[in-house]
């Protein structure tokens, strides 16, 4: 981790430890958990807009998924967009999930129990159990489209009541998002790179059919939640979004797409740039308008 990296780690963890956070599981009860990895238990940390107790029905919320290669979480990636849709009348939920050296599957394990804790506790947030929604930058983008494409209906013979419940989203943002695993480019130069990669995200272990069960492209199925996603030509990861997309096209699920000529990876906002700072006008017309958020 570069001196920029450990800034902006450090800025998130300074921010969250100052929020009132909702640990997703009992203390000491979180799966998997590993002391030695100097980590918080994964958390979450509600945003509501003014007001929101004097709504006369029940509204929508987003589960919001800061980026960071899975080894920081960015902060322009978080707060900010908790606070946009609060002022647009939904509620936000941001989540502290775990980092490297976690792997994939057990940080999706937290995405998935935040989902279902939110629609557990609909009734008593005043949310529609119908209309959450999964927002998520760069790696967070990855865990928006592997919750959106790798999730159940719940446990019903858990004794947990938590985990009896749904953790389908409703709809998903993916937005600049890491999406496949399984197609990389196998020339001599980058398939030592791929491998990394592929070790890093799904352990040491991962053969060709865990590859394929975590890549999204791979997963994408009849029930799988309406999408919008954005980016721009210059982000390194752009080449992949297409395959998501196909996938979603070929299932028949409604999406909408928006790819600016020009910009750099990480964005959040895009405030300064001159033309992809509209997506976030495009994104809350396709809420509210398209999914009746």
């Amino acid at each position: 981790m570069d001196d920029a990296g450990a800034r902006m780690l450090q800025e998130w963890n300074d921010r969250i430890e100052k929020e009132e956070r909702t640990l997703l599981w009992n203390p000491g009860k979180t799966p998997d958990f590993k002391d030695e990895y100097g980590q918080n238990e994964p958390s979450l940390v509600a945003f509501f807009p003014k007001q929101w107790n004097s709504f006369k029905k029940p509204g929508s919320a987003v589960l919001v998924c800061a980026g960071g290669g899975f080894s920081i979480k960015a902060p322009h990636e978080g707060w900010p967009f908790c606070e946009w849709l609060n002022e647009n009348g939904i509620a936000a939920f941001l989540l502290d999930y775990r980092l490297n050296p976690y792997t994939l599957p057990t940080i999706l394990g937290d995405a998935k129990r935040a989902m279902r804790y939110i629609r557990y506790n609909a009734e008593k947030f005043q949310i529609s159990p119908d209309k959450i929604g999964v927002m998520g930058f760069s790696a967070g983008g990855q865990i928006t489209v592997s919750l959106s494409t790798l999730f159940d209906e719940g446990d019903p013979a858990a004794t947990d009541p938590i985990d009896r419940v749904s953790c389908r989203p409703n709809v998903q943002i993916p937005c600049y998002p890491a999406v496949t695993i399984l197609h990389r480019e196998f020339h001599e130069d980058t398939s030592d790179e791929w491998r990394r990669y592929v070790r890093t995200l799904l352990g040491e272990g991962a053969d060709d059919a865990m590859i394929r069960s975590y890549s999204p492209e791979a997963n994408v199925k009849e029930n799988t939640p309406p999408a919008f996603l954005w980016g721009t030509c210059d982000d390194f990861l752009y080449q992949h979004w297409p395959l998501y997309i196909q996938a979603l096209k070929e299932k028949n699920i409604p999406f909408e797409q928006h790819i600016f000529s020009s910009g750099p990876h990480g964005m959040g906002m895009a405030k300064e740039h001159p033309t992809a700072k509209v997506w976030t006008v495009l994104c809350m017309q396709w809420l509210k308008e398209v999914i009746g958020f």
